[in-house]
């Protein structure tokens, strides 16, 4: 069986010397992929594969025998402007690459759905001329939301947001975010992620919202002890 889908390259691991594993989504869920030689004349022939979230056009065979399928012909989908040469936000993409590689399950039935989010925001990281310390906060929420926490309950009529519940509520108690910070994260969720650089930034809050979706991960989600790019992350945006 042959199959060319349009990728999310998630995790590139290299295999033996020429060969190279690495692990995708696309919109009928994840997949891992074997390259066989991905060297021509001892260079790389897919150099994009050094991007964290590249968009790739894959041909995939699958012959059954193999324990994975092959992929090759691989060819960039989408060309990034900025995201290939912007440390900064390929360190945005590597925290949205490590959550999605962790989190996401072909159980899952928003997968179709996950992966159009992610095209979205790829392109949005990709495109927007300033980069806002509320990305990442977004992109973190909104992957909870397609995970199925619903938190967008109450997003509308509630005044504070519960950091353990992760739902809006009208009466603060102490799992409850300031008024001030429940208001920046109504203003973050409600906003399409391509416009989220749009909202005035308070580092402070910034660092605080961050901090909360992490220990809300870790709560909820056992493989959350295993993102290892929070810290990178942290240490240069908050």
């Amino acid at each position: 069986m042959q199959y060319s889908p349009v990728c999310i390259l998630l995790h590139a691991v290299k295999y033996g010397e020429k060969s190279m594993i690495i692990k995708t989504l696309h919109e009928e869920g994840l997949q891992s992929l074997f390259i066989y030689n991905y060297l021509r004349k001892g260079k790389n022939k897919y150099p994009f594969l050094r991007w964290p979230l590249a968009i790739v056009e894959i041909e995939i065979n699958h012959s059954g025998k193999a324990s994975l399928p092959v992929a090759k012909n691989l060819t960039l989908a989408y060309v990034p402007v900025n995201l290939s040469r912007d440390v900064m936000r390929q360190s945005v993409a590597l925290f949205m690459a490590d959550i999605l590689y962790h989190f996401v399950k072909n159980e899952n039935d928003q997968l179709e759905n996950i992966y159009n989010y992610v095209i979205h925001a790829i392109k949005a990281l990709d495109q927007n001329e300033r980069l806002s310390t509320y990305f990442s906060i977004k992109f973190g929420y909104d992957i909870t939301e397609l995970l199925g926490y619903g938190i967008h309950k109450g997003l509308d009529s509630q005044a504070f947001f519960n950091s353990k519940t992760l739902q809006f509520q009208m009466d603060e108690d102490a799992d409850c975010l300031g008024q001030n910070a429940s208001e920046i994260l109504k203003k973050i969720l409600s906003e399409n992620i391509m416009q989220v650089h749009e909202i005035k930034t308070d580092n402070r809050i910034a660092k605080e919202l961050f901090q909360n979706m992490i220990e809300f991960f870790k709560s909820r989600i056992p493989e959350a002890g295993l993102l290892k790019s929070p810290k990178i992350l942290h240490d240069l945006f908050l």
